[in-house]
């Protein structure tokens, strides 16, 4: 299986769901893609995951399964991937394919090798991000979720194509989406808000990820290759 870029107008159609440096609450963020990682499940599922910089500041975004430990593509990631390529200008029928390289992860900046889509390495766009809250285990946990890409300009994947109404879908994005927060299992917005200051209390906010220079890339893979 493999996966290339598309530009047919299905493809790449809009959708209208989907302070400091660190991201932390609903909204459009001005950021750098340092890179996006392809990595593999022991299951055999595929997942995005974003380190970007916002103000200066460089953090991982815990992205969306690209497919199922069956291998099956989740379509909403597929899309989601193929306009951040068309924003990154590849082609139409391009092959979406992986490189190894290092980068430092975690308190101690580990150097770790990974599968990253080079051409979405260094990369500036406006994204769109909003929170999600749900219970594990009785506990509350916070998740990041990817909506949206736009060009450094506010372009779309479909108005960088079309050359028209650039921006159009961000002004509504922003007006009427980027402020959404989603509760799940019964969590109100003043159950998260005691959470986050609990947080905060007891200093527990996350320390965010410094990337260095890549290693030598090795040669390019299928998106799902071994």
């Amino acid at each position: 299986m493999k996966l290339v870029v598309s530009k047919t107008a299905e493809a790449i159609k809009d959708s209208g769901t989907g302070g400091g440096g660190l991201i932390n609450r609903s909204g459009i963020y001005d950021v750098k893609i340092n890179y996006v990682q392809v990595s593999e499940s022991k299951n055999g599922a595929y997942q995005l995951n974003f380190n970007v910089n916002h103000n200066g500041m460089d953090q991982t975004i815990w992205g969306p399964y690209l497919t199922s430990k069956e291998g099956k593509v989740n379509e909403i990631t597929q899309n989601l991937l193929n306009r951040l390529c068309i924003i990154a200008g590849m082609d139409d029928g391009q092959e979406i394919e992986t490189e190894e390289a290092e980068f430092p992860v975690g308190r101690e900046q580990k150097m770790m090798a990974m599968q990253v889509i080079p051409e979405l390495s260094d990369l500036s766009v406006k994204m769109r991000i909003q929170m999600e809250y749900g219970l594990w285990d009785n506990n509350i946990q916070e998740r990041k979720n990817i909506k949206a890409f736009y060009r450094e300009d506010g372009a779309t994947a479909a108005e960088a194509e079309s050359g028209e109404n650039i921006g159009r879908r961000l002004a509504i994005d922003e007006e009427k989406y980027a402020t959404n927060v989603t509760y799940n299992d019964g969590l109100t917005e003043a159950d998260v808000q005691e959470w986050i200051q609990s947080r905060i209390k007891g200093n527990a906010s996350a320390t965010a990820e410094k990337p260095a220079p890549t290693s030598k890339p090795t040669a390019k893979r299928p998106l799902f290759g071994k």
